[in-house]
This record gives C-alpha cells, structure tokens and sequence, in this order.
C-alpha cells in the first residue's frame, strides 16, 4: 500500500507519466469488479485507489480530469453496490448517535469527495519536490510497466473490514484551542493513518511509542491529544482483535 502511495507521488515529480499511473490505478479498480472473489479482495483494490487520492488528486484533476473523474465514479459504484453486513458486527457504539457508526469505505469515498470540492487542497502532506518544481518542469519521465494483481487463492488473506470509531468531534474541544477536522475531512483521514503507523512502527516499545505520538510533527495545528486517544481506542476497540496485544494500550 505504501509502496503504491510512493509510486502515485513520483508522478507529482515528474518521475513517472500520469498516463501510466492513470492506467495503474484503473488496473486495480477492475479488479475491484472480479467475480466469484472474497469481497475482502476488492474492497483492498478500491480502498488503495481513494487512499492515493491525496496525494496526486491534484495533478491528476489538472491534467488527467476525465481519467481521474472516470476512476471516482466506479469506485463510487462499488461502495454502492457492496454488501455492508460488517458494520453492525463490528461497530464499537451501540447507536449512531452523537457519532456515526461508518464503514470505512464509506468514510474514506465521503473524506476524498469532500477533498475534490476543497479544489484537492490540503495541509497535511510534505511536498518536498514542490521546492524544485522549475528543474523537474524538464525531467525525463518514465512509463510504470502493466501491472496485473495476483489472482485469488484460497489461502490469500487480506484486511478485514473496519467501522471507523468516533470519540470526538469539534465541541468536545476547548473553544480557545486548535479545531478538530471534521469526520469527513481528508485531515482527519491522513493524520489518523500517520498516528496508526506511528503505533505498528513502535508497538515493541510503548515508551518509545508514547514519545513518537505526543512529539508528532503537525500535531501543532491540531487537538493532537485527543486525536491520539481516539486512535488508541479505536485500535483497542477494533473487532474481531486489537492490532497490538491487549497490554500494550494499558499504562
């Protein structure tokens, strides 16, 4: 997954043509459509494809809009069409109020959308090749060779479904401190996903891991503690098993 976030980024530098990356990403969205496979399977291949969204939606809707509006359509179709029996199985909260119980699909679809209406701007992503973007105006740029996916076998595993878990929203934090993204904003998504690696990257050691968390980079523009909490949580809550073993999140 990082791997294909990486590969998506070298077409912002001009390492790779967004005509291969467009062809790459509509790759895994057909195999989102494969028949007679663990729903499990495709969800992983839309999942990926709106996870990149961040960062080469920008360049993509510059210069690749039909493309890019193409492959948001169908993946919007699959959510739509996909079977959600997960969710009241592995929901934390026993009702949807004050927070909704929502998929993670469903989230992550509303999340890119709402980044697509923001003109694809966000604050969160380093962008470091932005600082020689008149040198790599020029650059000569590669082809990402046809990919095809493994085909399914039984004994391929891949990541469950998740109900995204809410603690917090905006009026739960001071009045006179830093706001808390919305539910539906692609900060809430990238910073959530940063804290989560920070927690698997750490999970030997949990002094370590704690200073990684309250010592995180752009936590300044953010009610950073309560997020790390949410996050805690909602890895301690998650079904059928936490990530890390049951001790690790106690004191």
């Amino acid at each position: 997954m990082y791997i294909i976030t990486f590969l998506c980024d070298l077409g912002n530098s001009r390492v790779l043509t967004l005509s291969s990356i467009i062809e790459f990403l509509e790759g895994l969205l057909q195999s989102a459509f494969e028949e007679n496979v663990p729903q499990a399977r495709t969800d992983w291949f839309v999942y990926v494809v709106l996870r990149v969204m961040p960062w080469i939606g920008l360049e993509l809707s510059e210069k690749k809009k039909d493309e890019l509006d193409n492959i948001l359509e169908g993946a919007g179709k699959y959510i739509e069409g996909r079977r959600k029996v997960h969710v009241k199985m592995l929901q934390v909260w026993s009702s949807s109020t004050p927070h909704e119980q929502e998929d993670y699909l469903d989230c992550l679809l509303a999340q890119v959308k709402s980044l697509k209406t923001n003109d694809w701007k966000e604050k969160q992503i380093a962008r470091h090749y932005v600082a020689f973007d008149a040198a790599l105006q020029d650059a000569l740029q590669h082809n990402l060779p046809s990919f095809s996916p493994p085909v399914h076998k039984d004994e391929s595993n891949y990541p469950l479904p998740m109900v995204v878990f809410r603690l917090f929203d905006y009026a739960d934090c001071p009045e006179d401190g830093t706001v808390l993204p919305g539910a539906h904003s692609i900060e809430r998504f990238l910073i959530e996903e940063e804290l989560n690696w920070i927690v698997d990257f750490n999970a030997a050691d949990r002094k370590i891991c704690a200073e990684e968390l309250t010592n995180y980079a752009r936590g300044a523009n953010v009610p950073i503690a309560y997020m790390i909490l949410e996050v805690l949580f909602s890895q301690l809550f998650r079904l059928p098993h936490p990530p890390q073993p049951t001790g690790f999140y106690g004191r």
